[in-house]
Parts: structure tokens; C-alpha cells; sequence
């Protein structure tokens, strides 16, 4: 079993929990796993397709590539906002990709 810290702990759903005991011989009840650190408040705002997304993108693409220079490979418009007519989270997302073998450094 994988161990956070020294908290055993399961992963449901893409959210991380504590394992904890299940009911035993005598009839114990106890809870199941939770949620660790617990619920997170804020809301998540899902919007229509927004065509400026990948107007956005070129233009963070532009900064990435001026600032990566010759070790840029590729640099990639990633997640629900990469796809035309999708409803998504409006965070425009990137992945570089740099030449294997050079390092970036400051």
C-alpha cells in the first residue's frame, strides 16, 4: 500500500484519502476513508467554447518560445480549451517541449 507521509492513503476518484479501518469481528463501525485536509470551497465555472482561446495561446506560445529560444521544440495548446466547441474551465493551458539533452536553466 502507498503511503503519504506516514499516512496510508487511497486514491478514489482522482482525490486522494486516508485509509481507514473498515468495520471489524465485533461489529465496530467506524468511517470509511475522507477526504484528507477536507471538501475544497471555491467554485469551478465551466463556460462555453470561447474563440479567443487559441488566439490566447499563440500569444502565450509566442512568450514560451522567446523565452525557451533555440531549446524549444514544441510547445503545445493542452486541455479542454485545445478543443474547438468544447465547453471547459477557461484556463488556456500549455506543455513545452525542449530539444532531450539540454537542460533550461535562469
Amino acid at each position: 500500500m502507498p503511503y503519504l507521509g506516514v499516512v496510508p492513503y487511497l486514491e478514489i476518484d482522482g482525490l486522494v484519502r486516508r485509509k481507514l479501518p473498515r468495520p471489524g469481528q465485533d461489529g465496530t463501525v467506524t468511517r470509511g476513508p475522507e477526504l484528507i485536509g477536507g471538501v475544497e470551497h471555491r467554485v469551478i465555472q465551466v463556460v462555453d467554447y470561447d474563440p479567443a482561446w487559441p488566439v490566447r495561446f499563440q500569444a502565450e506560445r509566442g512568450r514560451i518560445e522567446a523565452a525557451l529560444g533555440s531549446r524549444a521544440r514544441r510547445v503545445a495548446h493542452i486541455g479542454s480549451t485545445s478543443v474547438p466547441g468544447l465547453a471547459a474551465k477557461p484556463i488556456v493551458r500549455s506543455s513545452p517541449a525542449t530539444t532531450p539533452g539540454r537542460r533550461i536553466r535562469n
